[in-house]
């Protein structure tokens, strides 16, 4: 009885089929599947980022001519540390929200905030946008001689002498109604006082709309008098110098 209880064993598995396919798909079988499916268009092939571009374009707004669809493609996947387009204004990507596992959200950061947001609101410039806005250099963002922001920055009008004031405190003996009143009609190159976080009354200059009664500011210079970093903020919050003679 023994040697046929073994005998049958052996005979099972002998003919225990290891070639017979299998009724449950194969991980192997899966990747094998036809390449009939055309690959998706990436946006990651329109994003053009570097390490200067990052350090010297987050907080600061893009260009006010750039456009959704054109110069900014929205949504997409994203890369920790990538330079992005909210709200106007450069970001950085921080990294991507992991909960839920299906989240679609991302935190980014303007230079002096992080918040989180979906990708459909985050947008990348095209390499052409990217490209043409590097190789105005200076004349756009760095307070060369020429184009709009150079004579801004850079030249010898009454804006760029008044640039000179950003970031500098109010003087002291400054009242409110009398030396600076709640701004109105304002337009870009105007100098401003702002409320900063350390609770001082400062110049800014504005350098673009961004909607209906808010505007982009420079509130600080880098050494050369290039603007080093932006804010957004509501005309309702802001006030205007009586005189800068």
């Amino acid at each position: 009885v023994l040697s046929l209880a073994i005998s049958l064993i052996a005979a099972a598995e002998a003919f225990s089929p290891a070639g017979h396919p299998s009724l449950k798909p194969s991980l192997s079988a899966s990747k094998q599947l036809p390449n009939a499916i055309s690959r998706p268009f990436s946006l990651r092939e329109t994003r053009a980022t570097t390490i200067s571009m990052q350090v010297q374009r987050v907080g600061t707004p893009c260009p006010a001519s750039w456009q959704e669809g054109t110069e900014i493609i929205l949504g997409g996947t994203f890369q920790t540390g990538e330079l992005v387009v909210v709200d106007g204004t450069f970001c950085e990507i921080v990294k991507k929200v992991s909960f839920p596992p299906w989240s679609q959200d991302w935190e980014v950061n303007d230079g002096s905030e992080t918040k989180t947001l979906p990708a459909s609101k985050i947008g990348c410039a095209t390499p052409a946008a990217m490209q043409s806005l590097e190789s105005a250099g200076t004349a756009i963002f760095g307070g060369g001689g020429t184009g709009f922001f150079g004579g801004l920055f850079g030249g010898g009008n009454k804006n760029s002498q008044n640039a000179k004031l950003v970031n500098q405190v109010i003087p002291q003996q400054w009242k409110q109604g009398v030396d600076y009143t709640p701004a109105a009609g304002l337009k870009v190159g105007d100098i401003v006082v702002i409320m900063r976080t350390d609770r001082t009354l400062r110049f800014a200059q504005v350098v673009a709309g961004a909607g209906t009664g808010i505007w982009d500011l420079v509130v600080e210079n880098d050494a050369q008098g290039a603007p080093a970093q932006s804010k957004r903020e509501r005309e309702a919050v802001m006030f205007t110098p009586a005189n800068l003679e």
